[in-house]
């Protein structure tokens, strides 16, 4: 059986390089070992890292740089998310970080009623969020308030579709 894709959604563009990927970096990590494959939006912006600091969007420099256009990529938002299995959507630490969620928020969307819209099921998707709330979290299938928490279900999820 294949492994199960799990795509690391959370902020990028409003973060220090650290805040987007050191927490991607020890996930990965984490999944690898529980027998998870996962997707990484931070790893294809990664001829950007030494141009991004917060409040310097990725996107808009690429845009301008040519590398890429804002058709390109929210396509590459949709098919991140349509490779995954499961959605994993961090939200923690935003409101004491002072980040904002523009594109995360937007691939909740992507993962739950585009995927309806386009006649797909909709993807597992699980909201990681300790200091803040929003309605719109209600549209995930999960939302836990600590990461072990959410580890432990995903080992639960494993167990019972291995």
């Amino acid at each position: 059986m294949n492994k199960p894709i799990v795509y690391l959604a959370g902020p990028i563009n409003d973060a220090t390089v650290d805040q987007a990927a050191n927490w991607r970096e020890a996930w990965a990590e984490r999944l690898t070992e529980m027998g998870y494959g996962y997707i990484d939006p931070f790893e294809s912006k990664a001829l950007l890292r030494a141009e991004h600091h917060r409040g310097r969007d990725l996107d808009v420099i690429a845009i301008r740089k040519g590398l890429i256009t804002k058709e390109e990529i929210i396509q590459h938002s949709l098919d991140m998310t349509e490779a995954s299995d499961i959605v994993i959507l961090n939200f923690m630490n935003i409101r004491a970080q002072r980040i904002h969620t523009v594109g995360t928020s937007a691939e909740l969307i992507f993962a739950t009623m585009y995927q309806t819209i386009q006649n797909k099921p909709r993807k597992y998707t699980i909201v990681l969020a300790n200091d803040t709330y929003s309605t719109f979290f209600e549209l995930a299938d999960k939302i836990f308030y600590s990461e072990e928490e959410c580890f432990n279900h995903l080992a639960e999820l494993k167990a019972v579709t291995s």
